[in-house]
């Protein structure tokens, strides 16, 4: 136990934690006002999985979630549930979960960064997802919901316009490029007559 006097505050302070230490503490104040007690459990599972926002790979059938997680021993499983949210009034009308079985990376990190190509979906829609992580103590709670949304699928010839657009621009250069070519050998060739004219 130590007590800090500055800040009034008492802490246990565990080094080195294994199995055994795991369980539910409480803490007890009384004074003449009275008593009262907190509680907190020291665990091993997964913790603080949270989602964050991806935008590298993203479009109108696919997405990248992203989501860091806290775990002191090797995570060996995610499961990754995630349901098309567009349409639906409320949670009775909304259509099931999608679960996705995620193999753990096989590396232990206490902080470990990770992410799944979500596919097949539907473009200009959005989503919601939540993901759980496993280890050898069990399963941490889900993750607060993180919502995406796919993007707009292109115009029919859109690309190509775009793709004809760029081709013609190319061309553009290239005439020009030749064209001046042309007008500094033609400079050239009037220089070289004239030295010839004026022997």
């Amino acid at each position: 136990m130590e007590w800090n006097l500055d800040k009034r505050t008492h802490s246990l302070v565990i080094r080195k934690s294994e199995a055994y230490d795991f369980g539910n503490y409480s803490c007890v104040a009384s004074n003449l006002m009275g008593t009262t007690r907190t509680f907190i459990e020291v665990h091993g599972r997964p913790s603080n999985l949270t989602f964050y926002s991806s935008k590298h790979l993203s479009s109108p059938h696919y997405y990248q979630v992203k989501w860091t997680t806290t775990s002191h021993y090797l995570v060996d499983m995610y499961t990754l549930l995630y349901r098309k949210i567009d349409g639906f009034s409320d949670e009775t009308d909304s259509v099931d979960w999608i679960t996705v079985k995620i193999p753990g990376t096989g590396h232990h990190q206490t902080i470990q960064d990770n992410s799944w190509i979500l596919t097949n979906l539907s473009s200009a829609s959005s989503y919601e997802c939540i993901v759980q992580a496993q280890n050898v103590y069990g399963w941490s709670a889900p993750s607060p919901i993180f919502v995406f949304h796919t993007a707009h699928d292109l115009e029919r010839g859109q690309s190509s316009k775009q793709n004809w657009d760029n081709s013609q621009l190319m061309s553009n250069k290239a005439h020009s490029y030749d064209c001046f070519s042309a007008f500094i050998a033609f400079i050239i060739i009037e220089q070289i007559v004239t030295k010839f004219e004026h022997r």
